[in-house]
């Protein structure tokens, strides 16, 4: 397994490795179930099976969320399947005895004799879209299987399935940029300038930009800080990026300008039924992202898509909607407070030469 950065928000790594059930186990066919991955040191250690008993202990209180436990260690397949036997573990039990997923992920316990390699203590909670909901690396084990009870039930409290009849062909994603970058951003807007969003429409064969405030009432700052632009594009890279080649089979390979935008109260904050991608200068753009970034402070502020019913759009902060740039769509009224969001566009490369193009069209008429 190549390094991979354990980090809250992005996704677990997939892996194949021996099973005590039996075979391998591949991550992949538990997808769609919350999990729970124990890395442990080894499993005659007292404090490994204590924590892994009392995880065997809860079993009935994990059914509410359909959750998987996945132990894993550097112990050979043959004393996995004897602890198994011994105590009738119900769990998986996973055999990484080359280290090679210990060792990508860091995980290697240290100060131990050398050539000794074994994984140090962490447990990371998994939602079922395989995001990592949190990782514990410093706890007592004697104790831990509690507290991951209790992660589970604020972290991912069971929903009861809902009968929907038409929705929009949009993407949540949740948790994509953390609370506090959010707040970073909005200081951005709030400390580095910011002026009136307009609109793009086309007039005698031109692309131009247009305001007005019976339309769009917005204001926005367009981000140009070099590292402020690459941690962004981090978060777009392991965290949008995926679900949009998941989703909707396309891989993204540009965006345009990030902009941070604020719909204010005391403006009537909104932008009427529009598309994004009506104009020559816009035609390149595929999907459209919204990102809020302080959901809990206002009032209104919903995105809707009218052409697939009256329902409305709201994700918590840090979390996107993800849509066609062909779909109609609005921000309605802010009635109180102000609405902040992050606001971009993704395209590819063939998009990107029609970008090109458009372009030099427009410099030639210009000229």
């Amino acid at each position: 397994m190549t390094s991979v950065k354990l980090s809250i928000g992005n996704y677990a790594p997939v892996f194949i490795l021996p099973c005590q059930m039996g075979g391998k186990f591949d991550s992949r066919h538990a997808q769609g179930a919350a999990m729970l991955w124990l890395f442990f040191p080894e499993i005659t250690s007292p404090e490994s099976q204590k924590l892994l008993l009392d995880l065997q202990a809860l079993q009935e209180q994990f059914k509410p969320w359909d959750l998987t436990v996945i132990g894993i260690s550097t112990d050979p397949l043959e004393s996995l399947m004897e602890f198994t036997q011994t105590h009738q573990f119900p769990f998986f039990l996973i055999s990484d005895q080359a280290a090679e997923m210990i060792q990508g992920l860091n995980l290697v316990k240290p100060d131990l004799p050398p050539g000794q390699i074994q994984s140090k203590f962490c447990s990371l909670l998994i939602h079922p879209n395989c995001k990592i909901l949190k990782i514990h690396e410093a706890f007592d084990p004697s104790t831990h299987a509690t507290q991951l009870l209790e992660d589970l039930k604020q972290l991912l409290a069971p929903q009861e399935p809902q009968h929907l009849t038409q929705i929009a062909p949009v993407l949540l994603i949740s948790n994509v940029l953390p609370p506090e970058f959010c707040q970073e951003l909005i200081e951005v807007w709030r400390t580095q300038g910011h002026g009136d969003s307009g609109f793009m429409v086309q007039q005698n064969g031109k692309t131009v930009g247009e305001y007005d405030y019976t339309h769009k009432i917005r204001k926005d700052h367009f981000v140009s800080d070099p590292d402020l632009i690459n941690r962004l594009r981090y978060f777009m890279i392991h965290r949008i990026r995926p679900e949009i080649l998941k989703a909707y089979h396309f891989d993204f390979t540009r965006f345009e300008d990030f902009r941070i935008a604020c719909y204010e109260s005391s403006r009537g904050g909104f932008f009427r039924r529009h598309r994004d991608n009506t104009t020559a200068a816009t035609a390149h753009r595929r999907f459209a992202m919204t990102l809020n970034l302080n959901t809990e402070e206002y009032e209104g502020g919903y995105l809707r898509f009218p052409e697939y019913g009256p329902h409305l759009y709201r994700p918590e902060t840090g979390s996107a909607v993800i849509f066609s740039c062909s779909l109609l769509h609005e921000a309605t009224d802010v009635t109180d407070g102000d609405r902040f969001a992050l606001l971009s566009f993704f395209y590819g490369e063939k998009e990107a030469q029609l970008r090109e193009e458009m372009m030099q069209k427009s410099a030639a008429i210009s000229s």
